[in-house]
Formats: C-alpha cells, sequence, structure tokens
C-alpha cells in the first residue's frame, strides 16, 4: 500500500494487529487450532463449535459491559464460569446458591441479570417441505 497517509496506514495495520489477537485469543481460550482427528468433518465441527463458544463469550462480555470488555478468557472463566454454588429446588422455583465465600456475586448477580433480559424470541427461517419459507415463532 503506497497511497493514503501514514495515519491511514497506521489504522490499517492496527486493525490487522487486532483481528491477529483475536485469532490468537479464539485458538488458545477455545481451542480454535485444534485438529488431532484425521478427519476433516470432525475437525471442522469442532472449530464451528470453538467459534460459537468464542462468539458466545464476546457476547456475555459485551452484556457485562464497563471494564469487562478487556478481560481475557481466563480472567473471564476465573470470575464467571468457575463459581462455587447449589442448585436448589422449592416448589416451583429453581435457584441457583452461589457460596458466601464468593467475592464477586455482586458482580455475578448484575451479569446474570442482564442475560435474563435478553429477549431470545426471534423469527426462524424456516421451509417445510413444498411450501414457501414462512417466520416461526418459538
Amino acid at each position: 500500500m503506497t497511497s493514503g497517509t501514514s495515519q491511514d496506514q497506521f489504522q490499517l495495520y492496527r486493525g490487522r494487529g487486532q483481528a491477529e489477537n483475536f485469532i490468537k485469543e479464539m485458538k488458545e481460550g477455545f481451542f480454535g487450532d485444534k485438529t488431532d482427528s484425521s478427519s476433516l468433518i470432525k475437525n471442522e465441527v469442532r472449530m464451528m463449535i470453538s467459534c460459537i463458544a468464542y462468539n458466545l463469550y464476546l457476547f456475555l462480555k459485551h452484556l457485562a459491559g464497563g471494564d469487562f470488555q478487556t478481560l481475557t478468557i481466563k480472567r473471564f472463566r476465573h470470575l464467571f464460569l468457575h463459581v462455587v454454588g447449589k442448585c436448589v429446588r422449592t416448589g416451583r422455583k429453581q435457584l441457583l446458591k452461589l457460596s458466601s465465600l464468593y467475592a464477586y456475586s455482586e458482580l455475578f448477580s448484575a451479569l446474570y441479570s442482564r442475560i435474563r433480559k435478553v429477549n431470545l424470541n426471534l423469527p426462524i427461517p424456516y421451509e417445510p417441505p413444498g411450501r414457501k419459507a414462512s417466520l416461526m415463532m418459538h
């Protein structure tokens, strides 16, 4: 690239560097580079699962907001996934009781409440055999 200002070139290479950081995080944090099967299909499915997990992690980081945008997957797992708790069923409710020693219970509760507010009732394109495509709601 010979045209453009030095600022444009800097932004281009900065974007490329950030893309490489995303790829590195996906490979290291979600085993995106693990291709130990001799079957291309198995390796492809494993890669797709890694990509889905990575995108879910990015979505949860986005929901958490604030300083959590800069968390690595290792730190995110430590704060939100490696949590000691107990599932308790009372009447019609099922509760997750966190350990009283869990230092980040307020952060966990805030993230959980944001997750609950997400509307997952999205239309799903569905085409029954022999008919035109329609939208189904769950």
